[in-house]
């Protein structure tokens, strides 16, 4: 019969699948949707360091002199006799002021205290770094595919867990460089991929010695050579720990 015919002749014709349309289409997002966890991690960071930013000009308990201290003689040392900052002569008879390794004056944080002054340029420095924190652990989880509100807590959990505060707390400015570490290890990941991201993570390594940080800088290390060497043993390939000397030399 024709009508059999026809049927027998449809069902013999390979048949065309139709793709299904996604039950949650996620829209392409908005500059302000990207923008947005920039701002959420400006004012938490603003808020945790309202304390010091309160009264920009004081010192504070603890180690907050000593560490002004550091930062001071070199700002006298060079605005007011024009002089490279080698030696202290403030202290016990005068001491060697380079090779202090937790005097950072030669990083970043010597620009806010030469900009605001000491005690106001260490405080802002503190906000800087307490948002670099936040961002970098951001970006870090980002690049290791977590997504969705999770994405939020390691972020918090890094810089408000307990230990950032209680150092901050008791002046101890040389342990700002932790925050620096999700955005070493990014680069470090990223280098592993691409050879650009080596020098990135050169710069980033300095900045967290040059800043002070001798504990923080050693265990960082220690940290990122076993995640190299153990990812290494994963891949049998050496090349993580080539990406990891590389880093070391630039």
């Amino acid at each position: 019969m024709p009508f059999l015919q026809k049927l027998s002749r449809h069902l013999e014709a390979p048949q065309q699948k139709t793709e299904r349309a996604p039950l949650f289409v996620s829209p392409q997002k908005s500059w302000l949707q990207r923008l947005l966890p920039t701002f959420l991690f400006l004012a938490l960071s603003l808020i945790f360091c309202f304390p010091l930013l309160k009264d920009l000009y004081s010192s504070g308990s603890g180690d907050w002199d000593y560490f002004m201290f550091l930062y001071e003689v070199p700002t006298i040392t060079l605005f007011e006799y024009g002089q490279f900052p080698l030696w202290n002569p403030y202290c016990g008879g005068g001491i060697s002021l380079i090779g202090n390794p937790q005097a950072g004056y030669l990083s970043p944080i010597f620009i806010f205290t030469a900009l605001f002054g000491v005690a106001a340029g260490l405080k802002i420095a503190v906000l800087v770094h307490t948002f670099l924190g936040l961002w970098g652990m951001w970006l870090l989880t980002g690049h290791l595919k977590i997504t969705g509100p999770d994405r939020l807590a390691p972020p918090i959990i890094f810089i408000f867990s307990g230990s950032y505060a209680l150092h901050i707390a008791a002046g101890h400015i040389v342990w700002l460089p932790a925050t620096l570490l999700p955005l070493f290890f990014l680069a470090f990941l990223r280098g592993l991929q691409s050879r650009r991201w080596l020098c990135l993570a050169g710069v980033i390594e300095s900045i967290m010695f040059y800043e002070g940080g001798t504990y923080v800088f050693a265990y960082s290390l220690i940290f990122i050579f076993v995640y190299a060497v153990v990812l290494a043993i994963g891949k049998t390939s050496l090349h993580p720990v080539w990406v990891f000397t590389l880093i070391n030399l630039l």
